[in-house]
């Protein structure tokens, strides 16, 4: 983390907003969550901002707005509305306060988003007015997050610096084209 505050603001966040969509989505989706924003973050990061170094865990405090907001976009309780408004508070200044990874806000905002569509049937019964999550659906996404991080990893430990390199060769592509 780049400073005591964004570490503050990033726990704030995770705590605030994840305690509010796993109490509505489950476990389950929220790993799925948590591991596709990490995914969804550092493709952003490579995409938008390739020469950039990115810190602290935002993306993921943006993979969990991002799914809660899909989730509950009226923000229909207390909690629901102060994810809500921290969640336009933080888009918004992802483009005003210079040095914000740009990239890996939206990666995770976007990975977040797009598994709570996968992993959230929107079809309200009498005890889950909201929705409630896919049975199969997220098991399966949760899944193929944590394989996708563990083979990112050991794609690293056996070919050393495969990544960096990768990171580099993209870095120079964006920057040619």
């Amino acid at each position: 983390h780049g400073s005591i505050s964004h570490v503050a603001v990033n726990a704030f966040i995770i705590y605030l907003a994840g305690r509010w969509a796993e109490r509505l989505a489950g476990r389950g989706l929220m790993v799925a969550v948590i591991a596709w924003s990490i995914i969804g973050t550092s493709l952003g990061a490579l995409l938008l901002d390739p020469r950039v170094v990115s810190v602290g865990a935002s993306g993921v405090a943006f993979g969990i707005l991002g799914c809660a907001l899909v989730i509950d976009p009226k923000a229909r309780t207390l909690a629901g509305t102060i994810a809500r408004t921290f969640a336009i508070i933080n888009i918004v200044s992802t483009f005003l306060v210079p040095g914000i990874s740009v990239g890996g806000h939206l990666g995770g905002l976007a990975a977040g988003a797009l598994v709570a569509i996968l992993g959230w049937s929107r079809t309200p019964t009498d005890d889950q007015p909201l929705g409630a999550p896919r049975r199969v659906a997220v098991p399966v996404v949760a899944g193929l997050g944590v394989a996708a991080l563990i083979a990112l990893a050991l794609f690293d430990v056996v070919a050393p610096g495969t990544a960096a390199q990768w990171g580099e060769a993209t870095a120079l592509w964006f920057v040619g084209h």
